[in-house]
Formats: structure tokens, sequence, C-alpha cells
């Protein structure tokens, strides 16, 4: 990456906002057997907030439609993604065991939704 990006694993999801650039994460193994992803990758913008840079065909957010490309990480469950500094903050969020619920609160298009997630 470029100066001033930083790339590392994680999974997220996130509301479309053009424009944007920062750091980049991708959804790989999920680190272990009971660990599970959402299914989406994700990239830090450059005022430090995330963003979901692309959903993975057949995982939750491409499933449910309610994770989309370009949508802004807010919160899991209950901690604010903007101040996260490292993508592995994030990821360790995101990742939990096959079938747990996650709570993710994304920003798309000004508007903002809380999606209740299935690992």
């Amino acid at each position: 990456g470029g100066e001033g990006e930083r790339e590392g694993e994680g999974e997220g999801a996130a509301p479309e906002q053009p424009g944007s650039a920062g750091s980049r994460a991708s959804v790989g193994s999920a680190g272990g057997k009971d660990r599970a992803t959402l299914g989406f990758k994700y990239r830090q913008a450059r005022d430090g907030g995330w963003l979901v840079s692309s959903v993975k065909p057949g995982g939750f957010a491409a499933r449910s439609g309610l994770i989309k490309v370009g949508d802004a990480l807010l919160e899991v469950d209950g901690t604010k993604c903007h101040f996260l500094g490292k993508p592995e903050h994030l990821r360790d969020l995101l990742l939990g065991h096959a079938g747990s619920e996650c709570k993710v609160v994304v920003s798309r298009g000004g508007q903002v939704a809380t999606v209740l997630v299935t690992r």
C-alpha cells in the first residue's frame, strides 16, 4: 500500500461511501477451527474509519444482503470501530465461534442500521 496505509486481515460490514482511501484488510482464514467470519473484507479510510471493501460470495453478508461494499463500520458488539487503530483489532471483534451472534452497526448513504449477524 501507499504511505499511511495499513493492511491486515479482518472482517466487518459497512455502507457505501465513494472516494475513500486507506488500509485494506482481507477476510481470510478465521484463524481457528471454531472461529467464523461474517463474509466480507474491510479497509481503513483516511479519516480512521473502516469501510467494507468486498463481500465474499456465499458468506453471511452476501446471503443476507444486509452488509454491502462501501458500508461504514460504526460499532461491533458495542465497541466503536472508528478508534481501532489496527486491522487486527477489528478482526478480533468480528471473528467468533461458528453459530454465535454479533451486532454490527453500519452507515450507508447517511442511514444508520443495526445488523444482527450469525457467524
